[in-house]
């Protein structure tokens, strides 16, 4: 008996090694399941001759800018990591890095509009009911609607919105992912006027105008793509709200009033009032907010302001060119005026002016401006500068 006790303690203590020796390897096991089936995913969603074509591309050279186009109205032009988007009254014309002409297709469009992500470019149709998403020079699907597009947002991952018109309701949205597949969908009783997809998380935000009592009412949402209903409201009153955007500070919503930064939980944590100046133009997104004051009609000049995103603190300078658009890339801004554009650091100190003459679209990447004349897109960088 005294030898079986002495060999049990050793006993159990190989059984715990054991033991713990199962669990290390099935958590290895476990660990690269997942990620095999991510790899997979991957795999799936890559078009290895697609890429295969661009390696040989880049290696070979190609016949780089400018790029021919034709068309006579209608011009857009959008840049994604790798391809150059521009679509005419009539086609679709689409580039590889190198300046070869990968995709000309036609299309129906009346009112074509071109909205550029990392991965994904969507194709749409304003007040039409025909939306086209493409990865690189390959369409991915057509989608098309029962009423008419109103409003189209995509965030970093290429979730998409598509806000469309209704019989029953003001506003139908529906939510895709990367996948092209709905993953939630709603009715508004209210006219949808803005929307932004955060980038963490499954949730939005969007703005509504409404009626109450005889006056425009308008009134911040907050969905989770988990639930099906509205998680939380804000009513901001009879000021329209024009942009929201999810910030690292919260939810920004700007009207031609002012800009409100509400907390996810709903609690206002600031706001800024534009007094007297009128709301000329906006550029809205997560990195930065710029906003252009003042009645250029009237004054021939005009403030630009860079926007904080706490709201506390700002920079600015006096413009006296009349904005025609104002354009974001990072956190550098681009003012397109009929002068030309011009670009501006953080603390609205102009980093470059380029001359842009006979533009007809403005593309920013990376800070390379590419602009599309009446037969080619020019490539500009801050060597071309003046």
């Amino acid at each position: 008996m005294a030898n079986i006790t002495e060999i049990d303690p050793l006993v159990r203590k190989r059984k715990r090694r054991q033991f713990w020796r199962r669990v290390i390897v099935a958590v290895v096991l476990v660990a690269l399941l997942v990620g095999l089936f991510f790899l997979i995913e991957h795999i799936r969603q890559v078009d290895l001759r697609e890429k295969f074509s661009e390696y040989w591309n880049e290696a070979f050279g190609g016949p780089g800018f400018p790029l021919p186009i034709y068309g006579s109205s209608g011009y857009q032009l959008a840049v994604s990591d790798s391809y150059y988007y521009f679509v005419n009254e009539s086609d679709l014309l689409i580039f590889d890095r190198v300046g070869n002409r990968v995709l000309e297709e036609r299309h129906d469009l009346f009112r074509p509009v071109l909205l550029a992500g990392d991965r994904q470019v969507l194709l749409y149709d304003d007040n039409g009911k025909a939306l086209e998403v493409f990865a690189g020079k390959k369409k991915l699907a057509t989608l098309t609607f029962d009423h008419a597009i109103t409003l189209v947002d995509m965030n970093e991952k290429n979730l998409f919105a598509v806000i469309t018109a209704d019989d029953l309701y003001s506003s139908h949205g529906i939510v895709y992912n990367v996948s092209l597949k709905p993953i939630f969908e709603w009715f508004s009783e209210e006219r949808i006027m803005a929307l932004s997809l955060a980038e963490k998380g499954s949730k939005m935000v969007t703005s509504t105008l409404g009626i109450q009592g005889g006056s425009f009412v308008s009134t911040l949402h907050q969905y989770q793509f988990s639930s099906d209903r509205v998680i939380r409201e804000n009513i901001i009153g009879d000021q329209m709200i024009l942009s929201v955007c999810y910030t690292d500070e919260g939810i920004r919503a700007v009207s031609s009033e002012g800009i409100l930064l509400y907390s996810e939980e709903g609690d206002l944590i600031a706001s800024k009032d534009f007094g007297n100046e009128a709301l000329a133009s906006l550029v809205d997104t997560r990195e930065l907010l710029v906003v252009a004051l003042g009645d250029y009609e009237k004054t021939e000049s005009y403030r630009l302001e860079r926007i904080e995103p706490d709201l506390s603190a700002s920079a600015s300078v006096t413009m006296t060119e009349e904005p025609r658009k104002l354009l974001a890339d990072g956190p550098d801004i681009y003012l397109y005026s009929y002068e030309g554009l011009t670009a501006f650091d953080e603390s609205m100190n102009v980093l470059h002016r380029w001359d842009v003459s006979g533009a007809r679209a403005i593309a920013v990447k990376r800070g390379s401006v590419y602009y599309a004349n009446r037969d080619q897109i020019l490539c500009l960088t801050d060597k071309d500068a003046s």
